[in-house]
């Protein structure tokens, strides 16, 4: 019987390592997971309707919005699941939120003198008003605390403050004065405390985000380099915030649109989860993780309401 070679002993333990090599690829090929897909959107702004400023009740079972339709302005309700629209409260109202009960809706009533934050029950549609010279309330989860705004005349300029106080409207307190800029949509953290609110741009200065913790110095987020306004965004949870930020076109991308960005507080970083090819005005989640965008209306379109299923790169329990 004649020896094997060395060539001949090679040859099987080549084969053996590159069929491994091929098994290799071929499982780790199985294991990889496929990419992600886009999340959906669904358009819930009925024909022939303008509607924004979309508010989701804190048990995730009602949306309310102020819509122009029929040819009637005012706060509408529905089941965020679907079904039929009805009204809260008509006319000069708007930016509505829920309480932390959900049984009740604040919403800002304007006349030809004064602004007004009110209360109105969902059972009977009684209104009582809670806070006088002020707008765009947001009350706490915890149903112990509203925050708002209010614009001050300062001579020949308009200095808009942040305050806060009980579910009452009582025992106010200052927590940020903004000189020449408006603020709106102050939103609270899930765990009362911190607060957001956004800040308009003007022709000098570009637009901002502040998060607050009651009793110390505003801390503004680190925003794309961009001249326009962020939108009016909302908690995800009480350690990410999300928001979007308008980008203009560029010679690489001639499209102006959106970017919705996700900001992780105790990290204090951001990325963006979503781009999209319109204007982004306001930012409202779900309790499950999803998210109410409204697009800003202009010479051509309404502002509509869309329903995005997930946020992508944010992980919401089962």
């Amino acid at each position: 019987m004649t020896a094997p070679t060395r060539s001949g002993q090679l040859i099987p333990f080549a084969l053996i390592l590159f069929a491994g090599v091929l098994i290799g690829s071929f499982t780790l090929r199985l294991a990889t997971p496929p990419p992600p897909e886009p999340p959906r959107f669904v358009s819930i702004t009925e024909a022939g309707a303008a509607d924004e400023s979309p508010a989701v009740s804190p048990d995730g079972r009602w949306l309310v919005w102020f819509s122009e339709f029929g040819g009637a302005l005012g706060v509408w309700k529905r089941p965020l699941a679907g079904g039929q629209r009805s009204p809260i409260a008509t006319g000069a109202v708007g930016l509505p939120r829920f309480t932390a009960d959900a049984r009740a809706v604040l919403v800002t009533a304007s006349d030809s003198t004064s602004t007004s934050v009110y209360r109105i029950a969902l059972a009977d549609g009684r209104s009582t008003r809670v806070l006088s010279d002020a707008l765009d309330a947001d009350p706490s989860l915890d149903g112990r605390w509203l925050a708002y705004l209010r614009r001050e005349s300062r001579g020949d300029a308009i200095e808009w403050v942040l305050a806060i106080a009980d579910s009452a409207g009582r025992g106010e307190k200052i927590v940020h004065r903004e000189h020449g800029r408006g603020l709106r949509g102050p939103r609270w953290s899930p765990d009362a405390k911190r607060l957001a609110v956004s800040v308009r741009a003007r022709p000098d200065s570009s637009g901002a985000i502040l998060l607050l913790v009651v009793g110390e110095v505003a801390r503004p987020l680190t925003l794309p380099l961009t001249k326009g306004s962020p939108s009016v965004g909302a908690w995800l949870d009480s350690k990410r915030f999300v928001y979007a930020i308008s980008t203009a076109a560029t010679a690489t991308w001639p499209y102006a649109g959106s970017s919705i960005r996700v900001h992780h507080v105790k990290r204090d970083r951001s990325y963006e989860a979503l781009w999209l090819p319109i204007a982004i005005d306001q930012v409202e989640t779900t309790p499950d993780g999803r998210l109410i965008l409204g697009s800003a209306g202009n010479q051509v379109e309404v502002p509509n309401l869309w329903l995005v299923d997930r946020v992508p790169g944010v992980r919401t329990a089962p």
